[in-house]
């Protein structure tokens, strides 16, 4: 799968146990917390665009997150927990329309989530 990103997009293979993050900015700080700055994002930047393949395994779970997905997943491991058996399968839009909708004390970030559930057995 080839894969473009700019600015605070990530994207997250299911793994066994949670989401693990492939690709995206790194945004813990030595202190543990969070960074929220983001420096690259259209039109402004369009030349720090970056990309590059990743090889899926049949059965693989992808989600494209913006941060306020993909933070909550990197600070909170039950959060992390949840998502990765909630979407280790398809749902149905209205569910998982409800998943993304949540609400976090002091988290006032977009939460968009594109998911995408590829065949068993499809690894080239």
């Amino acid at each position: 799968m080839w894969l473009g990103w700019l600015g605070d997009v990530s994207v997250w293979l299911r793994g066994g146990q949670r989401f693990e993050q492939v690709i995206g900015p790194a945004k813990a700080r030595a202190d543990g917390l969070h960074s929220s700055e983001v420096d690259a994002y259209l039109p402004q930047r369009p030349e720090a665009a970056q990309g590059r393949g990743v090889v899926l395994p049949g059965g693989a779970t992808v989600a494209v997150v913006t941060d306020g997905v993909g933070d909550l997943w990197t600070a909170h491991q039950r959060a992390n927990a949840y998502f990765h058996e909630r979407w280790g399968a398809p749902v149905p839009v209205p569910l998982f329309l409800n998943d993304v909708c949540f609400d976090v004390r002091g988290e006032q970030d977009d939460r968009t989530a594109v998911v995408i559930w590829s065949p068993a057995g499809a690894a080239r």
